[in-house]
């Protein structure tokens, strides 16, 4: 990918009964996925969710000090963590609360058919993929971001995300980890995530 200095396009839903992101990124295979994992994923609505999680950052100095800076989620054998997923039109805002830290990105899809994520500085795109009911984010590219400017990082630089979504019982084993090259992992988060359903009134 080329470095370039433009507005960001992206995917407008045409009527509201089109599907959800996740939905439209995957088509077909959507419906390989496992139901608690697509009941996070719910088109058009807001969703929210729980668990505890473990979080372990890199044991490399320079790893943590970065990690540090960017405000990750600091070490912890078992915080809560609070998720809430917001439709904003044709993206979706992802909230994490892990005890009192944010954790806050935007995400969207493109002509290319790839999730992208906004978060920070940083902006991700991922192939998802389905296999046994799991969902899978597979790292394409990734970009530095100011304003409007992307500066696309090539592979040997770039940060290479793991993550997955994984049915267990009625809830979702969520597994994300982040790497750096030379440096090693900076950061990794896993538990099980459950959905809150709304009370009715």
């Amino acid at each position: 990918m080329q470095n370039r200095c433009v507005t960001e396009s992206h995917v407008e839903p045409i009527q509201q009964t089109m599907p959800g992101l996740y939905a439209q990124i995957l088509g077909p295979r959507w419906h390989e996925l496992a139901e608690p994992v697509r009941r996070l994923h719910t088109q058009g609505a807001v969703v929210e969710a729980a668990g505890t999680f473990r979080v372990t950052r890199g044991s490399n100095i320079a790893a943590r000090l970065l990690a540090w800076l960017a405000r990750l989620p600091a070490e912890c054998d078992a915080v809560d963590l609070k998720l809430t997923v917001t439709p904003t039109g044709s993206r979706e805002e992802w909230k994490r609360a892990f005890g009192p830290q944010l954790l806050v990105s935007m995400q969207w899809t493109q002509a290319d058919g790839l999730l992208t994520e906004h978060m920070g500085p940083n902006e991700l795109r991922f192939q998802l993929d389905v296999a046994d009911g799991t969902l899978f984010y597979l790292t394409k590219a990734v970009a530095l971001r100011l304003g409007p400017c992307r500066l696309w990082l090539p592979s040997f630089l770039a940060p290479q995300v793991t993550a997955s979504e994984k049915p267990q019982g009625n809830g979702v084993q969520v597994s994300v980890e982040v790497r750096l090259p030379l440096l090693g992992r900076l950061i990794t988060y896993e538990g099980t995530l459950t959905r809150v359903e709304a009370r009715a009134d």
